[in-house]
């Protein structure tokens, strides 16, 4: 049976002292071996992962960029988004086993190989933006906005700035709640 993420095990044991540089490219397989993943889709990711190791500690710095497909938020199209990012991890060593610690993972002076598939799939779901939406207008007539969503919703915004002029409907309530203020 072939291993997931064979190709994001990196030598921990036999490599030198000094920085390595390692190089990993993403699409649609490396999201798919995540289970209940944030990210279904990706596509174009390019990971520069610079590894320093010292006597004492590693220090891996992940560069990355690559885009991720979602649902736009102000249309509901299906997009490509295009996300990037850069992180960094410090790994020390340690007799007993302990929990990661925010930034810092801890293994044993006896580890061979560090897999970095984890840190790269969870830097890349940290970098999702809270809105997904992108300015997709540059792209003309290739742009996947949905543009009837955008014109009902462009109308619903002409609707309610006509609204605001009115004055506001009778509020009895709040009247006899001003004249009691003002006793």
């Amino acid at each position: 049976m072939k291993k997931p993420f064979l190709q994001y095990e990196l030598p921990v044991f036999g490599l030198k002292i000094g920085t390595q540089h390692f190089q990993f490219e993403l699409e649609d397989d490396f999201f798919g071996q995540f289970e209940n993943t944030l990210v279904q889709h990706g596509k174009d990711f390019q990971v520069a992962l610079e590894f320093d190791k010292r006597h004492d500690i590693l220090v891996l710095k992940f560069d990355f960029s690559g885009k991720v497909k979602v649902d736009c938020d102000r249309c509901l199209a299906e997009i490509w988004l295009p996300i990037e990012g850069s992180e960094q991890l410090i790994i020390k060593y340690s007799a007993e086993e302990k929990d990661e610690d925010g930034e810092v993972v801890f293994i044993t002076p006896e580890t061979h190989e560090l897999n970095v598939a984890k840190f790269i799939y969870e830097y890349i779901c940290l970098s999702l933006p809270l809105v997904n939406v992108y300015d997709c207008q540059k792209e003309g007539e290739k742009a996947p906005c949905d543009s009837k969503m955008l014109a009902y919703i462009a109308q619903q915004n002409y609707d309610s700035e006509e609204n605001q002029d009115a004055p506001p409907p009778d509020d009895s309530v709040w009247r006899e709640l001003k004249k009691w203020n003002e006793n």
